[in-house]
């Protein structure tokens, strides 16, 4: 649950006092910690940074970092989401000193410096309806109740925005246009503003069409719109939405589970459009406290299970996370060029100083809407073996090892100090037996105690239930 909730891994005494806790409420006592502690806004920001593409890489810019603050403060304060969807939608001026602007940025044709309605809807209607309405752009759907028509008549709301360079290059600045019509590519004519639903809402002359669909999708919509947004909580804790894709609601990819579905969004809906409320509802729930386990299964669990939530699906931990559990288990941190000491991989602003550790472990460009790979690599096991940046680590003087062995000559201490910190556990009695005839193998060969502890600590870093969340 802790790296689920806030993408850091228990200490070592959080750990014991967990486990000795003989209250039965202890598990909903330390979600609502967590919920409350400021790692939780700094492990959701990069999720919400994913999502809104907030990327140097493409057209932000210097504005990105604004942009995060932003992000960071709504998601500290439990700002009732509508209230930002809004405030994007229909955000106007200097993005850096009115962050919800940056929204808009990646549908921005960064060398002519031009706004791309063409881009920017599907963008609207993936995020806020869970709708995937590109293919619309160029032709009918050949599957679904899908029209150029309907992809043109929601681009007509967005076709007034315009973007122009404020006092200095990196500036941007967003207003709405006194005229400004998308032209249907087939016979050239303007488009009136259409919802995906048919209807055609009467728009006054001087009236932001961004504010009519806004008031559409928060009002009219409201119900989808809160399944969308619950389904994307949803896929980060499980691997996959009730809807999947997240973002990919359609009669041809029905829900697994709709009544749970709808349930959660009408939760969403009545708690205010606040995210602490979901996040403690899906973390309280037996869904999400069943085993990963599948005995009798030689290759994991059955793929059934998975559709019917029988089992927790085991996956990778983000390349944010992994990099800074890495730095917790050894007490060596990682450093990133022009950050103060202590900064983590998740306060990197538009992946300025990023390494190439989270590059390799799948680290996004954002500069499409696509989820992050959850494939392992050769590239990753490699570096995990052999980088570097792994072996420093190690071999730091001031890390973990160098204070649990001057500490302690008991190496049974050591070894379960280093299980705790890595796993959350102390070592099985096969554990203990393994361990102990490698430290006294090494010993045998002229190693060093440090040299032996460092070797145990490489393969804690390289085994399946550090590198997994499960």
């Amino acid at each position: 649950v802790f790296l689920d909730a806030i993408g850091v891994q228990p200490t070592a005494d959080k750990a014991e006092a967990f486990y000795k806790d003989a209250r039965t409420d202890k598990r909903s006592r330390l979600i609502d910690q967590l919920l409350g502690r400021p790692e939780y806004t700094n492990h959701w920001l990069v999720k919400f940074e994913d999502w809104f593409r907030n990327s140097q890489y493409y057209s932000q810019g210097r504005t990105n970092g604004s942009f995060k603050r932003w992000l960071a403060e709504a998601i500290q304060a439990d700002r009732p989401y509508n209230e930002s969807v809004r405030e994007m939608l229909t955000a106007t001026g200097d993005t850096t000193v009115h962050p919800a602007g940056n929204f808009w940025h990646p549908a921005m044709d960064f060398m002519l410096k031009t706004f791309e309605v063409s881009k920017a809807t599907p963008t609207v209607t993936r995020l806020f309806l869970g709708q995937r309405i590109e293919c619309a752009e160029c032709h009918n759907h050949p599957l679904e109740n899908l029209t150029q028509d309907d992809f043109y008549g929601m681009a007509a709301f967005l076709g007034r925005l315009k973007v122009k360079h404020g006092y200095a290059q990196y500036r941007r600045i967003w207003y709405n246009s006194r005229d400004g019509e998308v032209l249907h590519p087939t016979n050239k004519q303007p488009v009136k503003p259409k919802f995906l639903d048919g209807t055609a809402p009467a728009i006054a002359e001087n009236q932001d069409r961004r504010a009519v669909l806004a008031d559409w999708i928060l009002g009219n919509q409201k119900m989808q719109f809160a399944r969308a947004t619950v389904n994307r909580i949803w896929a980060e804790y499980f691997t996959a939405g009730i809807v999947d894709p997240p973002d990919d609601f359609r009669s041809t990819n029905m829900a697994s589970h709709p009544a749970l579905l709808d349930q959660l969004a009408q939760a969403f809906i009545d708690g205010g459009y606040r995210f602490k409320p979901i996040h403690r509802l899906i973390l309280n729930s037996q869904t999400y406290q069943a085993s990963s386990r599948a005995p009798g299964h030689a290759n994991g669990a059955d793929p059934l299970e998975k559709i019917l939530l029988a089992r927790y699906e085991p996956r990778k931990l983000s390349a944010e996370v992994l990099l800074d559990a890495i730095g917790q288990l050894t007490g060596a941190a990682q450093s990133f060029p022009n950050y103060p000491e202590g900064t983590s991989s998740k306060d990197l602003i538009a992946s300025i100083g990023a390494t190439y550790f989270l590059t390799t472990f799948g680290h996004p460009r954002r500069d499409i809407m696509e989820p992050r790979t959850q494939s392992p690599s050769m590239a990753q096991a490699l570096h995990l073996m052999n980088a570097d940046a792994i072996r420093e680590k190690l071999e730091a003087q001031s890390n973990i090892l160098s204070r649990l062995l001057e500490a302690s000559i008991d190496d049974r201490k050591v070894l379960k100090a280093l299980y705790l910190r890595a796993y959350s556990r102390v070592p099985t009695s096969l554990e203990w037996s393994n361990a102990e005839s490698f430290l006294t193998a090494e010993k045998e060969a002229g190693r060093s105690r440090r040299r032996a502890f460092e070797n145990v600590l490489w393969a804690l870093i390289n085994s399946k239930e550090f590198q997994l969340n499960q």
